[in-house]
């Protein structure tokens, strides 16, 4: 089977891993995987180092629709068998291109249309062309069935929607202890629980909102350190941020990092204060890492949460309840281990990446059957 994955390019975190995991473990399985890309950045780096084969075709500005007559040459010459695309602009550029050269699509969603852009322009640009082009994609991966809801909502028929979890890469490390290092390296002593959050610093990841969170602890005499993992446009912003409510102190700002088993081994709970998700690969990295979780009940978090048992879940921006889950854990110390087995397992039976490309290929298959169907069809009337 050849595949070809379409997407724009730029994206990070769970995105990026998203896209190198599916690529290197569909590979493994005989599936001959190229990438197709529209800026030449961090995924199209990423897909190198891994050897999976890479190509570019530069947009200039997100008008520059020459790169559909392109991709529709590729894709005439490379004879993929289907095309998967991955965000609105490669929904855009690949449906249609795929369409003149009559190859299937399947689209995968990793996040809500309606939550994904701020700026209004964009947001209703982006929203027309992903909408008007949805009826050339022959089957839609959800990446949570709140995704699939939203769809469904849309229009979509249900049976056009597959729900595949997104499963943590094999590189990840398991059944390993790291070595402690952090509470050294922050000067934090032994006995002060360690919060961490792992996200870039933008609006759409509510930092701001945990800021405000362990200041109430702070109020309530709560001992703990907060550990800020990630950088981004408000990096600076949530800094000063943390001056204004006096918590310098309780709190440190690691900006990007690589070591992520590490560093969430340390952590006493992981904790997520997005307005809105899909399925955030950091938080199968925290069950990998047996740390529980207490995060807002946005997009995919809520099921995720329900099927592992792992943690709480918060109304976004509700403060107060947020920092009461925080301290009921850190006072229950069998509940928290508890919490943190049940996520070990819930991430072994639902969330690895064998099941990831096991239920991937499945929708492949589907969608290949159905247009080998339509061709005997129409061959034989």
């Amino acid at each position: 089977m050849k595949v070809m994955q379409v997407i724009g390019g730029g994206e990070k975190g769970g995105s990026r891993s998203h896209i190198i995991t599916l690529g290197k473990e569909l590979r493994k399985k005989g599936v001959h995987v190229e990438l197709v890309c529209f800026l030449d950045d961090v995924v199209a780096k990423s897909a190198r180092d891994e050897n999976i084969p890479v190509t570019v075709f530069p947009m200039q500005h997100i008008f520059d629709l020459r790169v559909i007559k392109q991709l529709h040459a590729y894709i005439k010459k490379k004879k993929p068998h289907l095309v998967h695309t991955h965000g609105v602009r490669a929904n855009f550029i690949g449906r249609l291109a795929a369409r003149r050269a009559d190859t299937p699509v399947v689209t995968t969603v990793h996040s809500s249309i309606y939550h994904d852009y701020a700026h209004l322009l964009k947001k209703f640009f982006y929203h027309r062309i992903e909408k008007l082009t949805r009826p050339y994609t022959s089957k839609f991966i959800a990446v949570a069935g709140s995704l699939k809801k939203e769809l469904e909502a849309d229009g979509i028929k249900s049976e056009k929607i597959a729900v595949v979890y997104n499963g943590l890469s094999p590189d990840f490390p398991l059944d390993t202890k790291p070595a402690p290092f952090l509470r050294k390296e922050l000067g934090i002593a032994e006995e002060i629980p360690v919060l961490m959050t792992i996200g870039r610093m933008e609006s759409v990841k509510n930092q701001a909102m945990l800021l405000q969170v362990f200041a109430l602890l702070k109020q309530n005499g709560i001992p703990f350190h907060g550990v800020l993992v990630g950088d981004g446009p408000l990096l600076s912003e949530l800094k000063e941020m943390a001056a204004s409510l006096e918590i310098e102190e309780e709190v440190s700002f690691l900006g990007f990092r690589k070591d992520i088993f590490p560093l969430l081994s340390e952590a006493d709970l992981f904790l997520l204060t997005s307005k809105m998700e899909g399925l955030p690969v950091t938080l199968l990295e925290a069950m990998a890492a047996s740390t529980p979780v207490v995060v807002t009940g946005v997009g995919g978090m809520p099921e995720i949460v329900q099927l592992a048992q792992n943690g709480y879940v918060v109304p976004v921006d509700d403060m107060e309840q947020f920092a009461a889950r925080i301290q009921a854990l850190l006072v229950q110390p069998d509940l928290k281990q508890k919490l943190a087995e049940n996520g070990r397992q819930a991430l072994r039976k639902h969330f690895t990446a064998e099941q990831f490309i096991k239920h991937t290929l499945q929708v492949y298959q589907e969608v290949l059957a159905e247009k080998s169907k339509a061709g005997k069809k129409e061959a034989g009337s």
